[in-house]
């Protein structure tokens, strides 16, 4: 999904995009759960529970970002 700057966004696209905020929040949050939050040399050499929790958080912020200020989400993401 690409997201237009925030100020040219529409009522219904900033609603989508909380939604979105909403949908991806509580996965990380679901990951946090089942992550075992080791230490680096006490997981699988393959483990990418943290770098993918980094690009989930990263992209997270964009959506906050992409919300427009003015609209009555905004409040609840900034």
């Amino acid at each position: 999904m690409e997201l237009q700057s925030s100020s040219t966004a529409s009522a219904s696209e900033a609603l989508e995009r909380f939604v979105l905020f909403l949908t991806l929040g509580e996965t990380i949050n679901e990951l946090y759960l089942i992550d075992p939050m080791l230490p680096p040399e006490l997981l699988p050499a393959h483990w990418s529970g943290r770098a993918i929790l980094q690009r989930l958080s990263e992209r997270l912020g964009q959506i906050i970002e992409a919300i427009p200020a003015g609209s009555d989400y905004a409040k609840f993401v900034k």
